[in-house]
């Protein structure tokens, strides 16, 4: 829960600054690092907890990208069924 508090404000900021796919970019690049870490901090308890938090977060702010790009695209294709494009 707490990783979202983190992931939300600055997904917002990358989305408003960069645009969707420059955040969705980032965001798996910021999740695969913190994976790699992930395996390579194994050992250190205080490490692996921390970049999976980083993990989480990068994956929750992918899923906001796609949330908000998902409802977009979806309204557009549907105004286009409705008047007959």
């Amino acid at each position: 829960m707490l990783c979202l508090l983190v992931a939300i404000p600055i997904t917002l900021l990358v989305i408003d600054s960069l645009g969707r796919k420059w955040a969705l970019g980032l965001d798996f690049l910021g999740a695969g690092v913190m994976l790699i870490l992930a395996q390579i901090c194994s050992s250190h308890t205080v490490y692996l907890t921390i970049s999976l938090f980083g993990v989480r977060s990068f994956i929750s702010g992918v899923f906001n990208v796609i949330y908000i790009y998902t409802s977009e695209v979806s309204l557009r294709y549907g105004v286009k069924c409705l008047l007959g494009f």
